[in-house]
């Protein structure tokens, strides 16, 4: 079974960035195409047939690294969140909590700011509504982003307790995903300009 199905196994997500070693290019160019497709073309395009024919090589040479779709599929979720991990992000004693939050909120942006990232975003919300298995992925992704943002939280107010940083992170987060359909729009440099900082003065009112 190529798509609908999906195994019943949990996987674990990572903070750590997935390092392929060289031997392994072939991976990184499975992944990439695999998220090429569920990004353009939808999930249920995502076959091994079909990523075959794209990268120019056999159906076996596909699940030799991954013998199933939800093993792909897996991959490109922790892939995902290891890429928007904030736990990497590094605050300088002397920067101010509005410097902090410009650093933190040009983070994820700039993930979002790629068309083909934002595509892959909304093809798993899609699917997690009729997906349960999906679902628990998306939920266990974006748990992480919430765990991510209570401890940077901590970094730029010290004052907050964990249940007010783990509220407030989750309203953030909420926040931050509006900037998706913002980028959407493609609005003129001037006016995403404005958009952006107000977004930056929200989530400072957030958290202070």
């Amino acid at each position: 079974i190529e798509t609908g199905q999906m195994e019943t196994q949990q996987f674990e997500l990572t903070n750590e960035p997935r390092r392929y070693q060289k031997s392994d290019a072939r991976i990184r160019e499975i992944l990439a195409e695999a998220k090429r497709i569920v990004s353009q073309e939808g999930y249920d395009s995502l076959t091994f047939s079909n990523l075959a024919k794209r990268l120019g090589i056999r159906r076996f040479n596909v699940q030799y690294y991954f013998p199933s779709i939800d093993t792909l599929l897996r991959e490109l979720i922790a892939n995902a969140a290891a890429e928007q991990s904030i736990r990497d992000l590094e605050f300088a004693d002397s920067m101010s909590a509005e410097e902090k939050v410009d650093m933190y909120f040009d983070h994820i942006v700039a993930n979002l700011s790629n068309e083909l990232e934002r595509g892959f975003y909304l093809q798993l919300h899609a699917l997690s509504a009729s997906n349960a298995q999906i679902a628990a992925y998306v939920d266990e992704l974006y748990e992480q982003f919430s765990d991510d943002l209570v401890t940077t939280l901590k970094l730029i107010n010290p004052d907050l307790s964990l249940a007010e940083r783990r509220r407030k992170a989750k309203i953030i987060i909420c926040l931050v995903d509006g900037m998706g359909m913002v980028l959407d729009q493609k609005l003129s440099q001037r006016k995403y300009k404005s958009v952006r900082d107000e977004a930056v003065d929200t989530i400072l009112k957030i958290i202070f």
